[in-house]
């Protein structure tokens, strides 16, 4: 025989310290992605002066009726 009844709490999550830590994570990633995306260097690169372009012949490859391989 029981004298007294047991009652069983059921855990309970504190949701406020939760949504406090989410808001600053997102206030983080927020600020320091606005800073990544600000930094940069900016280059000169050189040009080519020259007007010269530069050609190159491709090579030819034939087969004859024998199957023999000519590359010229």
């Amino acid at each position: 025989m029981q004298l007294f009844e047991t009652k069983r709490r059921t855990p309970a999550i504190n949701l406020a310290a939760l949504i406090d830590i989410l808001f600053l994570l997102i206030i983080f990633f927020v600020v320091s992605s606005r800073i990544i995306g600000e930094s940069g260097v900016k280059l000169v690169l050189p040009y080519d002066k020259s007007k010269s372009s530069v050609t190159v012949e491709m090579p030819l490859l034939e087969m004859s009726a024998e199957g023999k391989l000519m590359l010229q």
